[in-house]
């Protein structure tokens, strides 16, 4: 179809010779729904077309917005492919000017159905989808972006580890033994970015997931320092995981494995910066109250909490040590 398509349906121009084809195909499509012409008005399909319009048929629901919905969506799809055919990516521009000549398509059906094929060929300069389902469209290309970045990183790994890993990707994604809500493929994504170093690592060695043990992961932990440490023990946690329980590894070498966070302490300023600091205040309370930040580290909050009153010390009392005589 033309390229210029959308322009012209939304401008009211006159169409092009394909345009022009589309628009009078599809007043002969609303004759065929109303029952006013015959079905063969249809133009020809290729066999190719033929079958995937079946399989469009065959996969709507039996009680989505009843079945005359499914008869526009199903004639609508007719006469795309019959113009088209399915050699190559349908602009989607043209999916969409075509079912504003006729409202009651639904036109998420043909797009997901389109898209699911590798036949829909994205507008990127649409505005985001109000509709929800089209909403659900968008979603589903940012996940099939996700996805295949995903999969080039598991082919840079030796095919049992890539393989492993893919089982991992399935147990995130909600599909192992055990379902529960998956996890965004962009969370999945960057979760095997934080962990492909040490896969990488590993498999230089020789080694697959099966093989690796409590020793192996101690000694990837031990080269990284800080919230890179705790990332990769949070993501090596969750594939062994995974992977036990699909039995794909029989133990997790992280088991028993704790990450130790040390409580950084609060360090005191240097003495060039203190230097003639405290000649600068003239009140003993604030001299005070340096000393106790800068010099002790103490809080602020826990200096403006300490009582003005003087701690009351018990009063001593000396007694002359008795002098014994021989």
């Amino acid at each position: 179809m033309s390229e210029n398509f959308a322009e012209v349906v939304a401008g009211g121009q006159q169409p092009p010779f394909t345009a022009r084809a589309v628009l009078a195909a599809q007043e002969e499509l609303a004759a065929v729904v109303a029952g006013h012409a015959p079905h063969d008005m249809l133009p020809p399909l290729s066999a190719e077309a033929r079958t995937l319009l079946g399989q469009f048929a065959a996969c709507l629901p039996a009680t989505a917005g009843g079945q005359q919905n499914h008869a526009h969506a199903i004639q609508m799809l007719h006469r795309l492919l019959a113009y088209t055919g399915v050699d190559e990516p349908v602009s989607e521009r043209d999916v969409r000017a075509l079912a504003m000549l006729g409202p009651k398509v639904s036109l998420h059906r043909i797009m997901f159905f389109l898209h699911e094929r590798g036949l829909l060929d994205p507008d990127h300069q649409r505005t985001p989808a109000a509709s929800r389902s089209l909403a659900r469209l968008d979603t589903a290309r940012t996940d099939a972006g996700h996805r295949q970045a995903i999969e080039e990183k598991l082919r840079q790994l030796p095919d049992a580890v890539a393989e492993q890993m893919r089982t991992w990707v399935a147990v995130r994604r909600g599909e192992g033994r055990r379902p529960h809500p998956p996890a965004n493929y962009r969370r999945i994504r960057r979760d095997l970015r934080v962990a492909l170093p040490v896969l990488t690592r590993w498999s230089q060695d020789g080694l697959n997931l099966r093989e690796i043990t409590t020793a192996h992961v101690a000694d990837a932990l031990s080269v990284r320092q800080g919230h890179q440490a705790r990332a990769v023990h949070h993501v090596l946690l969750s594939i062994f995981r995974a992977l036990k329980q699909e039995q794909t590894v029989f133990t997790n070498p992280l088991a028993g494995l704790s990450l130790s966070t040390p409580v950084r302490l609060p360090e005191p300023l240097p003495s060039d910066r203190l230097h003639g600091l405290l000649d600068q205040i003239d009140s003993a309370m604030g001299r005070l109250a340096v000393g106790l930040v800068a010099v002790h580290a103490i809080k602020v909050t826990d200096v403006a909490q300490l009582p003005l009153t003087a701690p009351r010390t018990p009063p001593t009392s000396t007694r002359p040590r008795a002098c014994g005589h021989t």
